[in-house]
């Protein structure tokens, strides 16, 4: 691959263009078609800038990387994309018509960049960035794991898997799953219409799980002071903390059982309200609500 060196063109509206010697190529192709071409745009970003994607289709990888520049690797078999600089804000957009990404467009972001992606049915994966990131689709799986700053991912129809998350998260599918691992952000919250939640090592002081159909899971330290809240409409619930969490618990379920692992002390137990007891001396708050289903309360590690 030539190196790409990268020059603003005053003349078109503030578009950046990669001016190569000769355009890149994949040397090999794919299923017996032309090899891809592949061109380099390098966008010098500072931290506070956002990197905005815009795409109907395709798919998506969103890579950290060193220095100060912006990596757009552009393998489009068509007309490319386009990069615009407005302000702070680097937009991506393809350049056909149809919105359409040919083939996967890699984005290499520096540290302290935020990145928000937008389109109709994109597969996006994102791992090991500095900075935040904001992902909204209607159809598509969302992937993200290494992230230091907040994490937004929404999909209509996907599967959201996070893992080792720095900063608070938010994950919403309408039918998907849930997979939320090693998050040590102040806020994790988990939603999904029709799927499974499986919250596992997230430390999180404030921690919240809703699901209408679908099972829940969750292993967390329960720390002093932090606040887990749990539902779901028609599924189980099973709920792992340390030996020594100190929690008030309150649990209830309609049409079900609750069975804890170890012993509690209830007092004064009336039909149809919350069951009600303390973990040691309190501290933490852990509430469970289920309409049809078990409740399962164990102890194991935490993380």
């Amino acid at each position: 691959m030539r190196l790409l060196a990268l020059i603003p063109v005053a003349a078109v509206a503030g578009v950046l263009v990669a001016a190569p010697e000769g355009r890149g190529v994949d040397p090999v192709g794919v299923d017996g078609a032309p090899p891809a071409p592949v061109l380099d745009t390098l966008v010098p970003v500072e931290p506070g800038d956002v990197v905005v994607l815009e795409a109907r289709e395709g798919r998506v990888v969103v890579e950290g990387v060193r220095g100060g520049d912006l990596h757009v690797e552009d393998r489009d078999r068509r007309s490319g994309v386009a990069v615009t600089r407005r302000g702070r804000r680097v937009v991506i957009r393809p350049r056909a018509a149809d919105r359409e990404l040919d083939r996967t467009l890699r984005l290499g972001v520096p540290p302290g960049v935020e990145v928000e992606i937008s389109g109709q049915s994109l597969e996006v994966s994102a791992r090991a960035l500095g900075g935040g990131l904001r992902v909204g689709v209607v159809d598509g799986d969302l992937r993200a794991s290494g992230i230091q700053g907040d994490l937004d991912l929404q999909t209509v129809d996907g599967d959201i898997e996070i893992d080792d998350v720095g900063g608070s998260v938010h994950a919403h599918t309408v039918d998907g799953r849930v997979r939320m691992r090693d998050v040590r952000g102040p806020r994790a919250s988990a939603q999904s219409l029709d799927g499974d939640l499986i919250l596992d090592g997230v430390a999180s002081s404030e921690v919240d799980a809703t699901t209408v159909d679908g099972d829940v899971h969750y292993r967390g330290p329960l720390a002093r002071g932090s606040r887990v809240h749990i539902v779901t409409h028609d599924g189980d619930v099973v709920a792992i903390v340390p030996p020594d969490a100190e929690a008030d618990v309150e649990v209830a379920t309609f049409d079900g059982e609750f069975v804890p692992g170890f012993p509690v002390r209830v007092g004064r137990v009336q039909a149809g309200q919350p069951l009600r007891f303390r973990m040691g001396s309190g501290g933490a708050q852990l509430d469970i609500q289920v309409f049809d289903g078990d409740i399962q309360l164990r102890h194991g590690p935490g993380r």
